[in-house]
């Protein structure tokens, strides 16, 4: 069988080959993306000169641990816990404020479990590192981010850090990390516990323990069973899957399954590194950048008690999701779908799906979908809320989306979007892409910039469906329309400008604030129009490298 190589690039010989303990776990990896890193620090040869600029920012988990590493070395000093812990929060102060507020919470959170943890033990934990890479063949390595202890006895713990919730589940990450931490202790290990901290969800932290003194003879089977298989494949490679890993990947730049949409985005140049953006980027950058770079960017896990989006937003998923299981029968929606609330039957379109108090609510829109269906016996349809990635070399940047629906009509490509709402119907259709022109612009800009040409049509037609309790109304925006392309165009292009040469990030305080899930760490929230609720105190290889 000949292997697997990707197209359009080769790469530098790789010194070494790297397998981290979160690719091997993932599922969804891209497997050139993983073929490419695997082959660590090896070069990216046919990318036209491009070359992946990363993010100067500081990674929450990366800082964190970085503030661990102070604190460890200041207890290896003879300094008190007290002190310790002091100069581990003055190294977090460094953070820009945008991050600040929630690095020193977890610094807390993860001390305290520290603490709590060794006094269940009953002995110290002395400290290894977090970073850790153990060899496992010649040219080979394996590698996690987790801190890593070991008592006298030589007993080995390490700790997984989430910055949401920790999980219970053995997965092939506490397999690795386990494995790789008896290898790097060495003979002296005893046994290896994986424990999980969470370092904050819905106002607390938590903690799990994955496994309990594990032999490092039962950890080397495990290795071998679970762990070494799954490193093959991302070694191995397999052809590309665009989605979230092509922000961070070095081949993206020459990359054939991503669509080549250079100058999408009407930008003169690249921004302070490679980003991804999408039509939901935009709207909440535009509502405050803050909550944009934490919430997307950093990640930073939200305050489950905000109501962040609301009623709408609800009743939108909703019919969506009813309208894509609908769909994929390729049949046309019929009244017979969608059955009164007393007639309801587990035969019925996603039935499962949705609560009577929910089904209720979204069948009056659904209803008036029916004459405006996309189904029938002359539409081919392409995608249903599939995401579709391209690549914009001139801005540096992926574009993200996920529309409704795509489909073929003769020679033009058609993408459906389908909005509810309780107000009144548009009258006409200025009037309903004036109401929706972030996601009408957007689309018309993508179809224009690379969509059709990928799909081999001729012309693109934004096609906006408006739903109401009352009734119905399907408005139609083609891109052989030059006076809208040149709206669409400039608008998309000035929207994204701002976000894309943005590196402060700063908050716009509003009273969006008393709905935002991430005003919990912003600096700024309260200046707006409600205070936030704080935070508690508290070369070719010979064989395989795996």
């Amino acid at each position: 069988m000949t292997a697997w190589s990707p197209k359009g690039f080769s790469l530098t010989p790789a010194e070494m080959f790297r397998a981290s303990a979160t690719d091997v776990e993932s599922e969804n990896l891209c497997r050139q993306y993983a073929y490419v890193k695997t082959r660590y620090r090896s070069k990216v040869s046919g990318a036209h000169g491009w070359a992946l600029t990363y993010d100067r920012e500081e990674i929450p988990l990366k800082q964190l641990f970085e503030a661990l590493q102070v604190f460890h070395s200041y207890r290896r000093m003879g300094r008190t816990h007290e002190d310790a812990h002091k100069a581990a929060v003055a190294h977090a102060r460094d953070a820009r404020p945008i991050l600040r507020n929630f690095l020193i919470r977890a610094i807390d959170n993860y001390l305290d479990f520290l603490e709590s943890r060794e006094e269940e033990l009953g002995f110290a934990l002395k400290y290894i590192g977090y970073d850790l890479q153990a060899r496992v063949t010649s040219n080979g390595q394996i590698s996690y981010w987790g801190p890593t202890y070991r008592s006298e006895e030589g007993h080995v713990e390490v700790h997984r850090v989430r910055l949401k919730h920790a999980k219970s589940a053995v997965t092939r990450w506490a397999e690795l990390a386990g494995y790789a931490a008896a290898r790097i202790v060495g003979q002296e290990t005893l046994s290896v516990t994986v424990a999980e901290v969470g370092l904050f969800s819905n106002g607390k932290s938590s903690d799990t323990i994955i496994f309990d003194r594990v032999h490092p003879r039962e950890l080397s089977d495990r290795y071998r069973s679970s762990v070494r298989p799954r490193a093959l494949e991302l070694f191995e490679g397999a052809d590309p899957s665009p989605g979230r890993n092509c922000e961070n990947c070095k081949a993206v730049g020459a990359c054939d399954a991503v669509i080549s949409m250079d100058g999408a985005l009407h930008q003169i140049g690249p921004g302070a590194y490679t980003r991804s953006i999408s039509a939901t980027d935009l709207h909440i950058y535009e509502r405050c950048p803050a909550r944009w770079h934490m919430e997307r960017k950093l990640r930073l896990p939200p305050d489950l008690d905000v109501e962040a989006y609301g009623e709408e937003a609800d009743r939108g998923r909703a019919v969506h999701r009813w309208l894509r299981v609908a769909h994929a029968r390729s049949m046309p929606c019929s009244e017979h779908d969608l059955p009164e609330l007393s007639r309801r039957s587990p035969h019925d379109v996603a039935f499962q799906d949705f609560d009577d108090a929910t089904y209720a609510t979204i069948r009056p829109f659904l209803l008036h979908h029916i004459k405006q269906c996309p189904i029938s016996h002359e539409v081919g349809l392409t995608l249903l809320e599939s995401p579709l990635y391209g690549w914009d070399r001139t801005a540096d940047t992926i574009i993200a989306s996920a529309p409704d629906a795509i489909y073929l009509r003769g020679k033009d490509l058609v993408v459906r979007e389908t909005k509810t709402t309780k107000g009144e119907l548009p009258i006409d259709a200025d009037r309903a892409r004036d109401g929706f022109e972030g996601i009408v612009y957007w689309l018309l800009t993508l179809l224009g910039g690379g969509w059709t040409t990928r799909f081999g049509c001729t012309e693109g037609v934004v096609e906006l469906e408006v739903l109401t309790p009352q009734g119905a109304a399907l408005f139609s925006y083609r891109t052989s329309d030059d006076t809208v392309m040149l709206i669409a165009e400039t608008r998309v292009s000035n929207r994204v400008g701002q976000w894309h040469y943005d590196t402060e990030w700063q908050a716009r305080p509003s009273a969006h604030c008393t709905t935002c899930p991430m005003a919990i760490w912003c600096p700024d929230a309260a200046s707006g129009t409600a205070a936030p609720r704080p935070p508690d105190e508290r070369p070719v290889q010979l064989g395989a490298p795996f």
